[in-house]
């Protein structure tokens, strides 16, 4: 008995370091949803499991003004759907992401990003420490620090 629940405390701490990740947002991008500080718990995943409206981690798109290598986003558009503010479909491969901030620096002005570049979900909000980061300064995105696993192969490390 002990054994096996030794086994199963093993399977768990396994499936966590290889699925979960621990974000701290940077930024007000994505407020008044998340603040500078939170700590978010996200769970890696591919873009086939993506619908609109939820929140989730990708890698920082080159030419971003940002600090750090990921940006926390909510998913406004998938392949063949319309994106933000145009009447060009997202293509196949891309996904239309959005801050929650009206100032944030998103698929608005950069256009959709490949869905390669997705780290994961965002599965709840562990904590906020909110900093006093005024709520229309947006001038950074969200950006994530990797805990407990490397990124797979086809993520950079951060």
């Amino acid at each position: 008995m002990i054994l096996l629940l030794l086994a199963c405390a093993a399977a768990a701490a396994w499936y966590a370091v290889r699925r979960l990740v621990l974000v701290t947002v940077s930024g007000g991008s994505m407020e008044p949803t998340l603040h500078d500080g939170d700590r978010l718990l996200v769970r890696r995943a591919r873009s086939a499991s993506l619908s609109p409206g939820r929140l989730v981690v990708l890698r920082r798109p080159p030419g971003m003004a940002t600090t750090g290598p990921w940006i926390v986003k909510r998913v406004y558009a998938l392949p063949g759907q319309r994106g933000p503010g145009t009447d060009a479909v997202v293509p196949p491969g891309y996904v239309a992401v959005v801050g929650d901030n009206p100032h944030s620096q998103d698929s608005r002005q950069l256009g959709p990003l490949p869905a390669a570049s997705l780290l994961g979900v965002v599965i709840r909000r562990l904590s906020t420490q909110d900093s006093g980061l005024a709520a229309g300064a947006a001038g950074a995105s969200a950006s994530a620090d990797v805990w407990a696993a490397t990124p797979t192969s086809r993520q950079e490390k951060p």
